[in-house]
């Protein structure tokens, strides 16, 4: 058993706290009271400064459960109406937000700590043992007292643990509330851990490690994550409001494709020395080259491909993809490398949105790429009836060139237009349970499909259509930060699927190639020089399996 599949059994109180510190008791009536509506703000900062806690007590995989466990909640408020998140895990009785749960923590699971401080200095000390053995510098009574700790000492401690966690189990189970799920202790973990083990093993040439980040106090800590090797952590003072600065000021100007070129270098350069330099030598000693980044809080929003130091974009050195601990990721296994894709798309302009005349050609491009085969739905032919009939035919990839609009917290105003301009929400997707699972890859090749149009102070926009379409059986979900040239996507859509389906690469490697046809020119029309601006390749993000 892990330190992670521990302290998650800790974690279930986590959501008792945030209510009680919150000050609210159940409501009656629909409306949500002021309280209620401060409670993601609240929840945010005490799983956040309880991640900061554990990790500078050197607890990470226990920091990066509580993280995941955030990510979960802010995904369930995002696409949930407030109204529907009433009376959801938040009840219980704790005191200060922060030094409340430290108290219940050490009270409660008083005896977990004893047993787990025992097994930490018993360790320290048969590895100082098994190094005099080596060595050849043991004495007698040391050697007996080695074999003492390694048939008796850690069995001991060992069988207590279980015991203790057998008997957490049983009361977690006898408290339960109808229809609540209990998680099971043993296995209950970090997702990117698991994750990047597995890859360790099915993909070895992939080199994948995972890279989280977290702000908080004053300070951002980096975790890189590699398989068979405890998380190395690097932190990095910096104060909010410029940590918030540099994210906006070169989100902005890669937003606008007028932007000076000299102004988004520097400001990539900036974050770069934040976000890359402080673990660059960390990533090259493990040999990485496939990032799986979670961006934390105000990062969501931030194009890590575009980083740059002034020479190369990091794009260059290595593929890039999301990861969302918020969904339960599918094995990180290609399903099929033969694509299927069911095409569709809307040329029309619709509600302040304007047309999109190269989402003909972009389809198009895509069905006749070496190795891709597949049909095309554009305008009146994309519709629901249509749309549903795809999600259970033969398709395994499904690529949507249309408008979409985010709304946070308001599902059944989040939509996608389809090309007969109708709308299919995010409450209906939920709602009808349109399953996504024959999909290895859902594409939205449209306006801000990662993120909506208003930022919130935590980007938790990003993972809102991207999210829903996972945990609806999607494999893998593509999608932009912002608003995409036309021209320039249905070209850089064509070199994506040309490098999947001709080349055989995984979808990262695809994104990544696409991404350096337009760096180095490639086969882009006249534009080319334009072309190479991040502003036309860096939006477009690839989020769950990328193999």
């Amino acid at each position: 058993m892990n330190r992670s599949s521990r302290w998650s059994s800790w974690i279930l109180v986590l959501p008792m706290a945030v209510r009680a510190a919150a000050g609210t008791a159940a409501p009656v009536d629909d409306s949500p009271t002021a309280d209620e509506a401060a409670l993601p703000a609240l929840q945010h900062e005490i799983y956040q400064n309880l991640a900061k806690q554990l990790i500078d007590d050197g607890k990470v995989e226990e920091a990066q459960r509580v993280l995941q466990l955030l990510k979960e909640r802010e995904l369930a408020a995002e696409v949930a109406p407030a109204s529907a998140m009433k009376g959801v895990d938040w009840d219980g009785d704790t005191s200060h937000p922060v030094t409340g749960l430290t108290n219940l923590d050490r009270k409660t699971y008083a005896q977990y700590y004893g047993l787990r401080e025992r097994q930490a200095a018993i360790g320290k000390e048969r590895i100082d043992l098994e190094q005099k053995r080596q060595l050849g510098q043991i004495t007698a009574a040391e050697s007996e007292r080695l074999d003492v700790i390694t048939t008796r000492v850690f069995p001991e401690i060992n069988d207590a643990l279980s015991r203790f966690f057998a008997l957490l189990q049983e009361q977690l189970l006898r408290a339960r509330a109808p229809g609540q799920t209990v998680p099971d202790l043993e296995q209950t973990g970090s997702r990117m851990r698991a994750a990047v083990m597995e890859l360790g093993r099915v993909a070895p040439a992939a080199h994948a490690v995972g890279l989280q980040y977290l702000w908080n106090a004053g300070q951002l800590t980096i975790i890189l994550v590699t398989a068979g090797a405890p998380p190395i952590v690097r932190q990095v003072p910096i104060e909010r409001d410029i940590f918030v600065a540099r994210i906006h000021a070169a989100r902005e100007l890669l937003r606008m494709p007028q932007s000076d070129p000299a102004r988004v270098e520097a400001a990539l350069i900036a974050l770069r020395e934040l976000l890359v330099v402080p673990i660059q030598a960390d990533l090259q000693s493990a040999g990485a080259h496939t990032l799986m980044i979670l961006p934390g809080d105000f990062l969501r929003s931030v194009p890590f491909a575009a980083l740059t130091d002034g020479k190369r974009y990091l794009i260059q050195d290595y593929a890039l993809t999301l990861f969302s601990d918020a969904v339960r990721p599918s094995a990180m296994v290609p399903k099929d490398f033969v694509w299927k894709v069911a095409g569709m798309g809307s040329t029309r302009a619709v509600e302040g949105f304007p047309a999109l005349p190269s989402v003909s050609d972009e389809l198009g491009k895509i069905l006749r790429q070496p190795g891709i085969s597949g049909v095309r739905y554009l305008d009146d032919q994309f519709n629901h009836d249509q749309l549903t009939r795809s999600l259970e035919g033969d398709f395994n990839v499904l690529h949507i060139a249309s408008h979409f609009i985010l709304q946070p917290g308001h599902p059944e105003a989040s939509r996608l237009y389809l090309g007969d301009r109708s709308q299919l929400t995010l409450a209906d997707v939920a709602g009808q349970d349109l399953r996504f699972d024959n999909f290895d890859l859902v594409t939205f090749s449209a306006c801000e499909t990662g993120l909506g149009g208003g930022v919130g102070e935590y980007g938790q926009e990003l993972e809102g259509l991207a999210a829903r379409v996972q945990t609806q059986g999607a494999h893998a979900v593509m999608a932009s930060l912002w608003k995409v040239y036309d021209a320039s996507t249905a070209e850089f859509m064509q070199d994506f699927y040309r490098a999947r389906g001709e080349k055989k690469l995984n979808k990262a490697e695809s994104l990544r190639a696409a991404q350096l046809a337009f760096i180095e020119g490639g086969d882009a029309p006249a534009q080319a020089a334009f072309f190479k601006r991040p502003y036309y390749w860096a939006p477009f993000v690839l989020v769950g399996n990328w193999q």
